[in-house]
């Protein structure tokens, strides 16, 4: 419950940052604007990697200082589900951007065997892991990332099927997974210096900011976004505007 929690908070936040593009991409490609379609959709993948890969790993490195602040009692559980699991968070955005899309151009039978699909290897997973390992709840969340990844990919077939759309994937994933692997990385270390002697408020309201202004820093520099990308995310002009000021941006 406590793992759920968290990660199910964190995904639906990403969903609700790029859910105002997916009515001006089904507008453009019912206009037949197939090429507009495919950038909007480019565009809104971008974003939502930039927002999801980040939560995912933050969670992962400051599992101990988010799970410290939000609950009680047994812990080790919780961090070792939110450590491991949080894969799930830019999965399931992915999964839900795509999958949105394809339900709102009538490609019904994509989504119903996307989903089916996406539930057998979720089984096959979960029932492998389970009693054939000795990994106990952690199968269950390995199971999770399993279905969504599943469908996550069956969205991206169904998309480039049907909307003649190619993903690009070294700047939308690749770039973001690295800058946010070494925030992470250093996160991590920094919480372990600070946890015990500060608690896990205390520590948090260090490393989060920290973990985040390393990111954005690294993607600037990685030349991962543009301003237009940066500018389309919450608190997207503040960012871009300091950005600019520091010359890791270009106006």
């Amino acid at each position: 419950g406590k793992y759920t929690a968290v990660v199910g908070i964190l995904s639906v936040l990403c969903v609700m940052a790029v859910n105002g593009t997916v009515p001006r991409i089904l507008q453009a490609f019912e206009r037949q604007e197939y090429r507009e379609a495919q950038v909007r959709l480019e565009r809104a993948v971008h974003r939502l990697a930039v927002l999801a890969i980040p939560c995912a790993v933050f969670v992962s490195a400051l599992a101990e200082s988010v799970a410290g602040i939000l609950f009680t009692g047994e812990m080790e559980t919780a961090v070792r589900l939110l450590q491991a699991g949080s894969a799930v968070i830019p999965f399931f955005a992915l999964t839900w951007l795509l999958m949105s899309i394809l339900q709102r151009v009538r490609k019904m039978k994509t989504v119903i065997f996307g989903g089916l699909l996406a539930f057998l290897v979720h089984l096959a997973v979960l029932s492998l892991l389970i009693f054939r390992t000795g990994m106990g709840i952690l199968a269950v969340s390995c199971g999770s990332i399993a279905f969504y990844l599943t469908a996550a990919a069956a969205g991206f077939l169904g998309v480039g099927k049907y909307m003649k759309y190619s993903q690009e994937w070294l700047r939308t994933f690749l770039i973001p997974v690295i800058a946010a692997g070494v925030a992470g990385v250093i996160g991590l270390l920094l919480q372990k210096v600070l946890l015990t002697p500060l608690g896990s408020l205390i520590t948090l309201v260090i490393c989060l900011p920290v973990c985040v202004i390393i990111y954005h820093v690294l993607l600037f520099v990685l030349k991962g976004v543009d301003r237009e990308d940066v500018e389309g995310l919450p608190g997207g002009r503040l960012i871009a505007s300091a950005a600019v000021k520091l010359h890791l941006l270009q106006e």
